[in-house]
């Protein structure tokens, strides 16, 4: 149960960080970018955490990754239609 606190700690925190420093868009444009080009979420999923590693490099890459997922499901919850127009794959993301 612990762990499931400090997921949803850490995806709320990545959300009002990239909100608040304006990463949000540049993560989810890196990502999209590259998602065109390739079906499936872990390559573009890596090339967007080097967005928040440019910013913040002490956060490392493990947790690079699962904010962007946080990031990129809080986008998708609040446009779907237009997130996934022009992207390949399946719509999945490894947050949900």
């Amino acid at each position: 149960m612990r762990v499931r606190y400090e997921e949803a700690a850490l995806a709320q925190y990545a959300v009002i960080w990239g909100l608040s420093t304006g990463l949000v868009r540049d993560v989810v444009r890196v990502y999209r970018r590259e998602r065109s080009d390739c079906s499936t979420h872990g390559l573009p999923r890596s090339i967007a955490a080097e967005v928040v590693l440019a910013k913040a490099p002490a956060i490392g890459t493990d947790k690079a990754r699962e904010m962007v997922d946080a990031m990129l499901a809080w986008v998708i919850a609040r446009h779907d239609t237009w997130f996934w127009t022009g992207l390949q794959g399946d719509r999945v993301i490894n947050r949900y």
